[in-house]
Formats: structure tokens, sequence, C-alpha cells
């Protein structure tokens, strides 16, 4: 038996979506269904964007972000990235990137926490042994004095930075009320967590203060 062909008669879509009838009813310029399209505010139907990668000036081979900050000072956002090499800080209104680590030798990889303190934002990272460093909003970042330690993590408790001592395990390390960069002068003091109880990892978290408490947590306490 020979073959024979099959003709279709192709129509433009200039017609709306019909799926209520019976379709023998359904005109040829309307659609049954559709994919891939979103409705404006008038009911009109449009193709859905595609996809835009956030960041793609700051974009390096096998880079991601490991950490963000949303960070306010003076009525003016900027959002602070990580990304296991750089910091950034993007003003999302101009659509401007900074590179505000330039000159600084930073941890490649390692976790970072952000920390926001009366217009300082306090940034540490997790490997203990780099210095904390923080930011203004404007400029490049600047290193915390000597005097603070390289914790890994921060909390703001009672107008103060609240750190673990990353010499002591089982240590909390309080700054001066309102000086988050003075952990000696003052009203400066520790707590001390059962810090003979022979946890080798001591405080692993500080959480965000609850109805003025400050819960901390050790890995074996």
């Amino acid at each position: 038996m020979g073959e024979s062909n099959l003709q279709h008669k192709i129509y433009p879509y200039d017609g709306g979506q019909d799926s209520s009838k019976n379709p023998v009813l359904i005109k040829p310029e309307d659609i049954t269904y559709a994919s891939n399209i979103i409705y404006t505010n008038y009911s009109t139907k449009k193709k859905r964007p595609g996809i835009s990668h956030l960041f793609d000036s700051i974009q390096t081979v096998h880079r991601r972000i490991l950490g963000a900050k949303d960070f306010w000072r003076l009525g003016n956002q900027r959002l602070v990235i990580w990304d296991g090499k750089k910091l950034y800080a993007i003003d999302t209104q101009r659509e401007l990137i900074d590179d505000i680590s330039s000159g600084f030798t930073l941890p490649t990889d390692e976790a970072v926490t952000f920390e926001a303190f009366q217009g300082v934002l306090g940034i540490f990272f997790h490997d203990k042994t780099t210095q904390p460093k923080y930011w203004l909003q404007s400029g490049k970042l600047i290193d915390f004095p000597s005097s603070v330690p390289k914790a890994p993590f921060a909390r703001v408790w009672l107008n103060r930075f609240v750190v673990p001592d990353p010499t002591v395990p089982g240590r909390l390390l309080l700054s001066k009320t309102g000086y988050p960069t003075d952990f000696t002068g003052g009203d400066a003091t520790t707590i001390d967590l059962d810090v003979n109880d022979g946890d080798p990892d001591g405080i692993t978290a500080i959480f965000p203060p609850f109805f003025g408490s400050l819960y901390v947590s050790k890995r074996l306490s």
C-alpha cells in the first residue's frame, strides 16, 4: 500500500485560550493549552522571560556565592557577598559592583559570618587565623584592631559584640558596650561556659537574642 501525505493547516496564534467548550467548537486560532507563558495585568499572555544570571560581571571560574549580607547604613543599602576569594559590595539601585577586599589576602573558600552593629559590618572567617575585618559602606575593608580576637563568628547582644574565644574553648568574649572594636577596655568582659569540661571544640554557635536572652551551644555540653 502506497504512502499518503497528511496535510494540516497551520494558523497563527492570534486568538484566545479556550478549554471549556467542545473541541469541535474551538476556533482554529484559539489554543487549548499553553506552557512557558505569564499573564500580564491586562490578562493578556506573553512569553515567560528567560533566566538572567545574577552578578554576571563578577563570575569567575569555579566561583560561587558562599555568603551574603543585606547591609544598611544611614539609609543606604549594599549587598555584600563573599565568593570564596573576594568580597564585593553591590549597589543594587545603580547596579554598581565594588571589590572591597582589594589588597587583602583572604582565606580561599573559607566560611564567613557577617554581623552588623551600629553601622559597622563585621566580617569573621571560620579559620580562626584570619584577623576579622569591618566595612563602613565606603572604601575598602578595614582590619579590626589586633586586640579583637580571631573569632569565627559574632553576635550583637546588649549593645555589644559577643564572640567565642578562639584560644579558650567555652569562653565568650564581650566587647565594651557601644564599642564593637574594644574587647579590653571599659566594661568588656568574659563569660566562661564549662571551660574545663574537656570539650576541644568549645562554642559552636551563638544564636540571635530572644527576648533579651542569648543562647549559646557547645558540641559536648
